[in-house]
């Protein structure tokens, strides 16, 4: 392979940017396990683009049948979201920016594998440390690196493990060998079943390419994968409800789908439909506050419909069909990529966009031919406006996610709601899109006692993510407000939504004491005393109580 004279300014650039889009923490945006690292991921891909179009005087666009199929299925994407473009466009036409700058360079393994090592080796450090109890994960998790659970931490050792067993079968280096095995126990350590059925698919592959592997290696290869599968049963059960709800909501838009917003604005409102209708089943104990169906292809099916699975599988067929012969590093950290998302939400995390971008224009570089396009021609001013565009479009994200974040951690500091609601106020305005900023405004009102404005945003939040805390905040705000049968409706949306919940039983303990209803406050008190608890703690202990004490003082009435 060729290398440019630029190449020295990519590796120099990348090897710069794959620590921070997995390492850097952020304290100035609500969402700070995020949003700064994606926000590096689009900067980053739009500069590289530029930079590759003033390199080569122009555009130099590598064309194959893969490429081509990839562009159509952003296309769908984009055109189905129209109504929500600034939010992903930025994301979008960065990735594809990607894709077209790094497939004008030849990437050295070896440089890849040495920025690999760097990353994984401080990211098991981490781990070692949080095993150990030194270092505080900040989460439910004992390990979960610098992410905010494991399913990033798998995502990333996954993909690491994919490079990093490369170059040692290239290489021998013992550091190699070391890094690889940490990488390899932290997967199982933290027991990601996704992570560990990557790991079995990258070895399969490998053994492949060296050995004639018999009927035998294949089914227990299979076996072992259904084992996998199927080991944590209750969450396989859990996981099979959110499949079998998202049933509903596929057929519901089967063809172009329901939105970026189709499964957070339906499926929680499905999921207290069926425990209504089926109250005593074991689901119960096992359904929580859903916000992704923990499958990337089942979220496009509700996002696109059946035009945007159909391209996704002929995408995923083409390229399994040309890379069987010949199987490349690239191509089985594709494969991860593929296997771990029907586990989880692998793109929502920027180094996973960034790794796909990497492979899939390493992939077209050698299999394709290039148009160029000056820098007067039409595509190519098209394609810089374009990139232009994205950069404005998250620039304004930015802007209004720091106000906000800043504005947020003012409010924990000193707890001053009525200097808060106006500045929330403000910031309504500007507001670029983000659900969750509806929900936070509508908390800081009910906080301020302004409870039939509280419920205002939040049926205007409701419009893009129906969820438990929301249906909580609107029953309190009844409640508050003395309406007592809407309060009562209200708590009990949020305890079918999530049933092992007991808060919105206790809110139903004080609407039934407010309204002096002796009958329902004695079969609720009765209901949560002989609830099952699912993860016991102090709260719950104290709701108990309180209920054996509504029990004992109506035992004489």
């Amino acid at each position: 392979m060729i290398y440019n004279d630029g190449y020295r300014a990519y590796k120099t650039i990348i090897f710069l940017f794959i620590p921070s889009i997995v390492f850097i923490p952020s304290m100035i945006f609500v969402d700070g396990d995020h949003f700064l690292r994606n926000t590096l991921f689009i900067w980053f891909s739009i500069g590289l683009f530029i930079f590759s179009i003033i390199q080569n005087r122009g555009l130099k666009i590598h064309c194959s049948p893969l490429f081509c199929a990839t562009l159509l299925l952003i296309a769908i994407i984009a055109l189905r979201n129209h109504a929500h473009i600034s939010l992903i466009a930025p994301y979008l036409i960065s990735w594809i920016a990607l894709v077209c700058s790094l497939s004008n360079n030849a990437f050295k393994l070896d440089d890849l594998v040495m920025i690999i090592e760097l990353s994984s080796g401080i990211q098991i450090i981490i781990c070692i440390l949080q095993w150990l109890g030194f270092l505080n994960s900040g989460a439910h998790f004992r390990i979960t690196g610098t992410f905010e659970n494991p399913s990033g931490l798998s995502l990333f050792f996954t993909i690491s493990s994919a490079f990093l067993w490369d170059g040692y079968l290239r290489t021998k280096k013992i550091t190699t060998l070391i890094i690889l095995l940490a990488t390899v126990v932290f997967t199982v350590l933290i027991a990601s079943r996704s992570g560990i059925i990557a790991l079995l698919v990258i070895g399969y592959i490998s053994l492949r390419k060296r050995h004639k592997l018999n009927l035998f290696h294949n089914l227990l290869f299979l076996a072992a994968i259904l084992v996998l599968i199927v080991i944590k049963f209750e969450s396989s059960l859990g996981r099979s409800l959110i499949i079998w709800g998202c049933k509903d909501l596929i057929i519901k838009n089967w063809l172009f789908g329901s939105g970026i917003f189709g499964f957070s604005s339906n499926y929680m409102k499905w999921q207290c439909e069926y425990f209504q209708t089926n109250p005593n089943t074991d689901l119960a104990m096992l359904a929580g506050n859903v916000m992704h169906p923990l499958n990337e292809y089942i979220a496009l099916a509700i996002n696109t419909g059946i035009v945007g699975i159909i391209a996704l599988i002929g995408t995923i067929s083409y390229f399994l069909y040309k890379c069987r012969q010949h199987m490349t590093v690239w191509s089985i950290c594709l494969i991860v990529i593929i296997i771990q998302s029907f586990f989880t939400y692998s793109f929502r995390y920027a180094f996973v966009w960034f790794f796909t971008g990497l492979c899939l224009s390493q992939i077209i570089q050698t299999k394709a031919h290039f148009i160029y396009l000056p820098l007067t021609h039409l595509p190519t001013i098209a394609s810089i406006s374009l990139c232009i565009y994205a950069l404005f479009a998250n620039s304004r994200h930015v802007c209004f996610e720091y106000k906000w974040g800043k504005e947020f951690n003012r409010l924990l500091e000193t707890n001053q709601i009525d200097n808060s609601l106006k500045a929330y106020s403000e910031l309504e305005k500007d507001w670029t899109g983000n659900p969750f900023f509806l929900y936070n405004l509508a908390a800081v009102q009910h906080l301020n006692c302004e409870f039939e404005q509280s419920n205002n945003t939040l049926k205007h939040y409701n419009s893009y993510v129906i969820d438990y805390n929301s249906a909580l905040l609107i029953a309190d705000n009844h409640y508050s407000c003395r309406e007592y049968d809407d309060a009562i409706i209200a708590y009990k949306n949020a305890y079918f939504m999530c049933p092992s919940k007991f808060i919105p039983l206790q809110g139903l303990l004080n609407t039934y004491h407010a309204l002096g209803d002796t009958l329902n406050l004695r079969l609720t008190a009765k209901y949560i005393v002989n609830k099952p608890v699912k993860i016991n703690s102090q709260p719950i202990e104290v709701i108990k109580a309180e209920a054996h004490t509504y029990l004992k003082s109506t035992d004489d009435l």
